[in-house]
């Protein structure tokens, strides 16, 4: 079963994008755009900003999540490390790929 909630991590981004949106309402807390109170809706893991400025999240870990540092280049790292680095975030993207290709099968009844 799906968790509901995102991460700590993904939560404060979110809220951290509708502060610096111009439909986000600052003394309400709310967006104009949507009408939603965002502390809230933020902490939702399969919605999305009604102008697409963050979209639905799988990954429900309190941690910043390893794909988030795909196009980040650091000078310290070979590119040995980089490139293993990147073999293991495919790795784990094939894995969450196949869990939701399962997830999909199960909801349309096939096994």
């Amino acid at each position: 079963m799906s968790k509901i909630f995102t991460s700590g991590h993904v939560y404060q981004q979110r809220l951290s994008t509708c502060r610096s949106c111009e439909e986000y309402a600052q003394t309400l807390k709310i967006c104009k755009a949507c009408g939603c109170f965002m502390p809230a809706k933020a902490k939702i893991a399969n919605i999305r900003c009604p102008k697409d400025k963050w979209m639905e999240v799988y990954g429900t870990e309190d941690k910043e999540p390893t794909t988030f540092t795909m196009t980040r280049v650091t000078s310290e790292k070979s590119k040995k490390e980089r490139s293993d680095e990147l073999y293991r975030q495919a790795d784990h993207l094939k894995t969450e790929y196949e869990k939701l290709i399962l997830e999909a099968k199960k909801l349309n009844g096939i096994d």
